[in-house]
Parts: structure tokens; C-alpha cells; sequence
């Protein structure tokens, strides 16, 4: 018993300290950079159609690639379908880099690092008092 009460306390503890391993100012332009992120999520369904439209595959095949993939199914493609796969799938990573490159430059005009933002954003995720300290010192 002694020895859960003891592992209770550490946790508490160390979700206590470990919060203050933020500073205030860092956790303000975390606060912003983080409602940015979830208010400009990388848009797949507007990104899609424009990568399908530069591939030879048709719209309306690739709705049934799409909801047989949906259901589990592994749909039959045909070697140039494939290949019209993988350029969809090259223009997809593509936007993405593009979306994550341009977060990583808002995180550095702000201010943080990518490596800072990530680890405070690891712990404000899971820890309610983080939450309400960060949105304590926005409020300010």
C-alpha cells in the first residue's frame, strides 16, 4: 500500500514539476502557434481532387478505389492505375511537406523551436493542469 501511495505522490509530483519546466512566455506562443495548427489542419479533401485531376485515373474510379479501400477491400488496379496511385500518392507528400514546412516556419517566427513546440505540445495534450496554466497566462 505504502508503495502506491509513494508512486501516486511521485506522478502527482512530477506532473507538477514537469509542467513548470515551461516558461510562461514560451507557453503563450505555444498557445497561438497550437490554436493555429488546429484551426489550419492539412486540408486532404480540397488537396485530393486537385492531385486525382493531375493523374489519368478518373474521378469517379477513384471514388471506388477509395470506398473499396474505405470497407477493408483491397480493389484490383491495373498497372497504369498504379502508377496514377503512386503520382497521387507523390503529390499528396508533396502538399504535405509544403503544409508542414510552412508550420515549421510560423513555430521559428514565433520564436521555438520545432523540437520545443513538439515537447510542450506532447505534454499540454495529456496534462490538464498545463491546460489551464496556459490558458491562465492567455487570458492575462
Amino acid at each position: 500500500m505504502k508503495k502506491y501511495l509513494l508512486l501516486l505522490f511521485w506522478g502527482i509530483s512530477w506532473g507538477s514539476i514537469s509542467a513548470q519546466n515551461f516558461k510562461d512566455e514560451e507557453l503563450i506562443k505555444f498557445y497561438h502557434l497550437y490554436q493555429y495548427e488546429l484551426s489550419n489542419p492539412f486540408d486532404l479533401p480540397t488537396l485530393m481532387p486537385r492531385c486525382v485531376a493531375k493523374s489519368k485515373i478518373s474521378e469517379q474510379r477513384m471514388t471506388e478505389i477509395m470506398q473499396a479501400q474505405a470497407m477493408g477491400k483491397n480493389p484490383k488496379l491495373t498497372e497504369s492505375e498504379k502508377q496514377e496511385m503512386e503520382k497521387i500518392q507523390k503529390c499528396l507528400q508533396i502538399e504535405k511537406d509544403k503544409y508542414d514546412a510552412e508550420f515549421v516556419k510560423k513555430i521559428k517566427e514565433k520564436g521555438l523551436s520545432q523540437k520545443r513546440y513538439e515537447e510542450i505540445k506532447n505534454k499540454f495534450v495529456q496534462d490538464r493542469t498545463l491546460q489551464q496554466k496556459t490558458y491562465q497566462l492567455v487570458q492575462k
